[in-house]
């Protein structure tokens, strides 16, 4: 796992214990309040980013999540957070699709509902979220 960052991306990773879930939806949180994100899209990107550390720990061999949390594309107005682990979806690779990883397809509606978009690719799951209004 090695994920790429930019210069304004901030890198975490994390064991498998459930309290470093908690620090990672703090680090979020506050990365997500830097880059500008309304405080109502703040608490979606809390939410998501403790259900998807969660589901990757459980999934990843080692329990160690990695997580890349920064700006978008500049100029997109967006913000990231790339989630590395052990995410293995049962079908293709997922964009905004039906399929997830195992039978968590709870925890794959709670992060569609929290992001605007969410990709899965391998091991790897993408959530994004707009400030635009």
């Amino acid at each position: 796992m090695s994920a790429v960052a930019g210069a304004h991306d901030v890198v975490l990773r994390v064991g498998g214990s459930p309290e470093n879930v908690r620090t990672a939806r703090l680090v979020a949180a506050a990365v997500a309040r830097r880059e500008g994100l309304p405080e109502d899209r703040v608490d979606e990107v809390r939410i998501a980013v403790g259900e998807a550390v969660t589901w990757a720990m459980h999934a990843a061999a080692d329990h160690v999540v990695e997580l890349v949390l920064g700006p978008g594309e500049i100029g997109s107005g967006t913000f990231v957070v790339r989630v590395e682990g052990g995410l293995s979806p049962a079908g293709p690779d997922d964009e905004d699709g039906v399929t997830g990883p195992g039978s968590d397809g709870l925890a794959l509606a709670l992060l569609r509902g929290l992001a605007d978009r969410v990709v899965i690719t391998g091991d790897t799951t993408v959530l994004t979220w707009s400030d635009a209004p």
